[in-house]
């Protein structure tokens, strides 16, 4: 991999990082967030409950969020700490594929090995 190519990557990855905090955010502010406006949790209102939202769907994403959130903390760390291992199938050792990489920059393996994950 170049350095453009790792550098892109980077790029990639924390503009992902940076739109899901802003996510999470918005669906588990901070609880002094919370105590200022406890009539309103996020899913609770009138308008979230006629489109069928809830609190339990606020939980689903948040959790959601977080595991991608986790991935991608790890692939930026795996690029920083060990960049030559960025873009390496875990599976096989081949390289993945460029286009694969920017569709999914998390991913850990290549185009064969996505089967069953």
């Amino acid at each position: 991999m170049t350095e453009r190519q790792r550098l892109e990557f980077e790029l990639l990855l924390r503009a992902d990082r940076a739109m899901l905090l802003r996510q999470l955010r918005r669906v588990n502010p901070p609880a002094l967030v919370f105590a200022k406006r406890a009539a309103s949790f996020p899913g609770d209102d009138g308008q979230a409950a006629a489109a069928g939202a809830s609190s339990d769907d606020d939980t689903a994403v948040a959790a959601h969020d977080a595991a991608s959130l986790a991935e991608i903390d790890a692939a930026l760390h795996l690029l920083e700490a060990n960049p030559e291992r960025f873009g390496i199938c875990d599976e096989c050792g081949a390289r993945i594929e460029l286009h694969r990489l920017r569709l999914v920059p998390t991913t850990r393996v290549c185009g064969r090995h996505t089967r069953g994950r």
